[in-house]
């Protein structure tokens, strides 16, 4: 985020750094991503006889963003999106994870207070994108169209080679055609800890999450409102024991809750 353009350089560089004053302190940097996928289907329902299960359609998504930073301590960062979707015949139709007209992805502010050593300590407020780890929990979801969002609050610890995201959220549901909504009773809490690998060794991620919604069903039939708790790691990186070019990965994760 602190890249400085080329003065000299094309238009689009130099959006990536725009002053607004003249000493440096106030800038801001402005960028956009356009994506587009075709699909294709044959056998949708896994050899289901019901109709609907063959299709082609294609599938964009658009998403621009202004990124303002007031000296070291303030930043803003607001991110637009549009994701569409031709006719999609497979069962669901248009499904929320495909479509969302003129939505806001992300929109928050930053506070960071900065430590000696390179340490920093950020509080987050508003609606933002989580990405943990190798994403089996908790995931932007970028093979969705539409893409995933909480609404809530984030502190973000760098020290040393770890860094600790602190948080409590509500989940955002994609409406379609609608302006997108917290929602109260989907609630995403935790703390995520990860340290990068250090000289070819190990990384290493420890967590504890939790999570709510309203209506759940397990497999013995019980129906009601879910509270989930997940502790876990992940560890990855070389496994020098099987020689250079080898890498490894593991992650464990014991949940626990209760169900109506």
């Amino acid at each position: 985020s602190n890249f400085r353009a080329d003065p000299n350089g094309s238009v689009l560089d130099r959006l990536k750094h725009i002053d607004l004053s003249d000493d440096g302190w106030a800038w801001l940097s402005v960028g956009g991503r356009a994506d587009t996928r075709f699909e294709s289907w044959d056998g949708f329902g896994f050899g289901a006889t019901t109709p609907g299960n063959q299709d082609d359609f294609i599938l964009t998504r658009v998403l621009l963003h202004a990124d303002l930073h007031l000296g070291d301590k303030f930043r803003a960062f607001v991110d637009g999106k549009t994701a569409q979707s031709t006719e999609r015949l497979l069962p669901g139709g248009r499904r929320g994870l495909d479509q969302d007209t003129l939505a806001l992805h992300q929109a928050f502010l930053d506070y960071t207070v900065s430590a000696g050593g390179g340490d920093s300590l950020t509080v987050r407020v508003g609606r933002q994108s989580f990405l943990f780890g190798g994403q089996r929990l908790v995931s932007p979801l970028p093979w969705g169209n539409t893409l995933r969002t909480w609404d809530g609050v984030a502190a973000i610890l760098k020290s040393g080679q770890w860094v600790t995201q602190a948080f409590a959220t509500q989940f955002v549901p994609v409406r379609k055609k609608a302006r997108n909504k917290a929602n109260d009773d989907l609630l995403l809490y935790g703390f995520y800890a990860s340290r990068k690998p250090e000289d070819g060794g190990r990384g290493l991620e420890i967590y504890a999450l939790g999570n709510t919604r309203p209506a759940s069903t397990t497999v013995n039939g019980t129906t009601g409102a879910e509270r989930r708790h997940t502790l876990g790691f992940r560890s990855w990186g070389p496994l020098a024991t099987l020689g250079e070019g080898f890498d490894g990965e593991v992650e464990a994760a014991y949940q626990f809750g209760e169900v109506g």
